[in-house]
């Protein structure tokens, strides 16, 4: 009896073994020789999906290491079954077990358009709405926002260079009458002109204000200068002549030569006929420098 169950177990095992689920045999690269993965095929070809992927994952027991079983649930999963997290799943499987295939550019694509749709989904199951208009509402306000951000900064622009052209214009006009006053002629200024006091006659002794004379020479009139001295035009005496460098002007040579710029009009007087009515002097000019009077 013992030895009857043991021939049947026997025989059982032989034809598991050669049938659907077979044991031993490896058909990595001759899967369409077996039942089951025939059978999965026509069922496909039929139209019925989902007993397709049933009999390929029913024969990726025998032959987990097959890329043709994976390729062909992986196109099942994606195209038929919208279920693109197994559809990512063999790609992957694919690429793993057959990274020389020469459609692996292929199946990375497939991959990338199943995670997509995946997305899509769980984004579909957990949609938020009310974050969602919330976003939405926040996005509004910013554009607003960003619009009336271009606007400023285009007046702001708009300004600067109005403010620049202007700045322009200003420094032209400055740099033209400078030149101007450079290259203007000498200009005789025509105006009243105090008349020098008269010369004391020859041999007449010439009184001090004390009402009494000095015998000998006659002393000269107020205003014009001793023996030896030079008189300016205006009859001051002279201290000396000053040839105009760059960047002078009347202030700086009064600074120059009395120490402040007030007695400028001294060196004006001086010099009539020689500067122009603004008084302004031009390099390589020779100006008469008058002695500052007493008081």
């Amino acid at each position: 009896m013992k030895k009857m169950r043991l021939i049947l177990i026997g025989l059982a095992s032989a034809v598991l073994c050669s049938s659907a689920v077979s044991c031993k045999k490896d058909y990595v690269g001759k899967e369409k020789t077996h039942p089951t993965f025939t059978a999965a095929g026509v069922a496909q070809e039929s139209g019925k999906y989902e007993e397709a992927a049933k009999l390929y994952e029913e024969f990726l027991l025998v032959a987990p290491k097959s890329a043709e079983t994976h390729k062909k649930l992986a196109a099942l999963y994606g195209d038929n079954l919208d279920s693109p997290l197994k559809a990512i799943y063999h790609y992957e499987k694919v690429l793993e077990l057959k990274p020389d295939d020469p459609d692996s550019e292929s199946y990375r694509s497939f991959i990338g358009v199943s995670k997509k749709k995946l997305f899509d989904l769980l984004k579909k199951d957990f949609h938020d709405e009310e974050k969602e208009n919330a976003l939405k509402t926040e996005l509004e306000k910013t554009q607003v926002l960003l619009q009336k951000y271009k606007v400023y900064s285009k007046q702001i622009l708009d300004l600067h260079k109005e403010r620049e052209k202007q700045w322009r214009a200003y420094r032209d006009r400055v740099e033209r009458r400078f030149k101007a006053a450079e290259s203007a002629p000498t200009v005789v200024h025509i105006g009243k002109k105090t008349p020098p006091a008269p010369a004391p006659a020859a041999g007449k002794p010439v009184k001090k204000e004390t009402g009494k004379s000095v015998s000998g020479t006659p002393a000269p009139a107020p205003g014009t200068p001793a023996a030896g001295e030079k008189a300016a035009p205006s009859g001051q005496k002279i201290l000396g002549k000053h040839t105009v460098k760059k960047g002078e002007t009347l202030h700086s040579i009064a600074r120059k030569y009395y120490g402040s710029t007030r007695y400028y009009k001294l060196i004006a007087e001086a010099n009539k006929g020689k500067l122009p009515a603004n008084l302004a002097v031009r390099v390589g000019q020779e100006l008469v420098i008058p002695q500052k009077p007493a008081k």
